[in-house]
């Protein structure tokens, strides 16, 4: 029946629930009121109607609530780099793209590595809404021979901090001879990260 409402629930963070439940529950208060509303233009009317003029208020389950939520992500097609960030020799690049799932960041990080065949790291994060078969949130990060720690997770926090989603960040090391230590390179990884995703232009689009 087309009429009939039946409600669809979007659990996408759990700070969401608390504006789910006050839809749901002005949604219910609506439906209640129509219901009573027809009812007594039905009796001031001397009829209790037929069946397809309470086709409407029959049930009471909601069908019409479709909840939505906006992200926010690079700007689809482009591909954005940073400054260079150069600590004791060692030079820093970030670039990032908005990526839809997991298996288009793998191709963008081999683009980035042919392009770079020289540099020593490439480390990465990627954190994609919906891109997997059950709609999850993924997130992939990688030190790429740098000290664990050190590089993808840095990365991966960053893009946290900037609220956006299906992106993917690439930091490209060239090694310039001197170590910079577990703490160095958390900072140097972090701020070319932040470099790249703070410059880059942003968009918003709803699931």
């Amino acid at each position: 029946d087309s009429t009939v409402y039946k409600v669809y629930l979007l659990f996408l963070r759990e700070d969401f629930l608390p504006s789910l439940v006050s839809v749901c529950i002005i949604q219910w208060k609506r439906s209640l009121d129509m219901l009573f509303m027809r009812r007594r233009f039905l009796k001031s009317a001397g009829s209790f109607g037929t069946r397809e003029q309470w086709a409407i208020p029959t049930f009471l389950s909601i069908q019409a609530i479709v909840l939505r939520r906006s992200f926010k992500t690079l700007e689809k097609g482009k591909t954005f780099t940073g400054k260079d960030i150069i600590i004791k020799k060692s030079r820093f690049i970030g670039v990032a793209r908005h990526c839809t799932n997991f298996e288009d960041a793998r191709l963008f990080l081999d683009e980035i590595k042919k392009k770079n065949r020289r540099s020593r790291h490439c480390c990465f994060a990627f954190i994609g809404f919906g891109s997997n078969e059950q709609g999850d949130e993924v997130e992939r990060s990688s030190d790429d021979g740098e000290p664990s720690g050190t590089a993808g997770l840095p990365i991966l926090t960053t893009i946290r901090n900037e609220g956006l989603t299906n992106t993917m960040c690439i930091v490209i090391r060239y090694f310039g001879g001197t170590k910079l230590g577990s703490g160095g390179l958390k900072r140097a990884y972090r701020r070319a990260a932040k470099e790249v995703l703070c410059a880059a232009t942003k968009e918003e689009y709803c699931s």
